[in-house]
Parts: C-alpha cells; sequence; structure tokens
C-alpha cells in the first residue's frame, strides 16, 4: 500500500525572489550551484541521471487532495506492474 509521504528535500524559490535574493546574496548563490553541480556528479557516479525533472504543486492549493490522489493511484498501479 501507497502512502502519502514527504520523500524528497527541495528548496522552492520564486525566480522573482532568486533574482532580488541572490543580488543582495551573491555568495548563497555560488554555494546553491556549487551544490548542485557537485549532486549531479554524485548521480552521475551512481549510473543515473543528473537530474530529473519535477512539478511543484503549492501545498495551500485547494486541489491538493486530488493532486495527492491522482499520484498516489500512479504509485500504486508502478507497485502493481513492478510487484
Amino acid at each position: 500500500m501507497v502512502k502519502k509521504e514527504i520523500r524528497f528535500i527541495a528548496l522552492i524559490i520564486p525566480v522573482k525572489d532568486a533574482k532580488e535574493f541572490f543580488r543582495e546574496h551573491p555568495y548563497d548563490e555560488q554555494s546553491l550551484k556549487a551544490i548542485a553541480e557537485d549532486y549531479a556528479n554524485f548521480r552521475a557516479g551512481e549510473g543515473k541521471k543528473e537530474s530529473n525533472d519535477y512539478v511543484v504543486v503549492n501545498m495551500d492549493e485547494p486541489y491538493i487532495e486530488q493532486v495527492w490522489k491522482i499520484i498516489l493511484e500512479g504509485e500504486e498501479q508502478k507497485e502493481t506492474n513492478n510487484g
């Protein structure tokens, strides 16, 4: 049985905010880019794609439970097909 769970560590910054923040904190932008590059290299060393693409949904949206339902149904389907 697939359960609703948080499975990723992510930092989502709206582009508008990021531009302003990194203008004021350029060292943080350099650090973030270095972490992203190191992580991509780690994944490549594991034989994986350097990065994955994701769709992000704000948990405050009124339709979030519908989104969770679709995700969980998809995960159940994967388990059934791989199981």
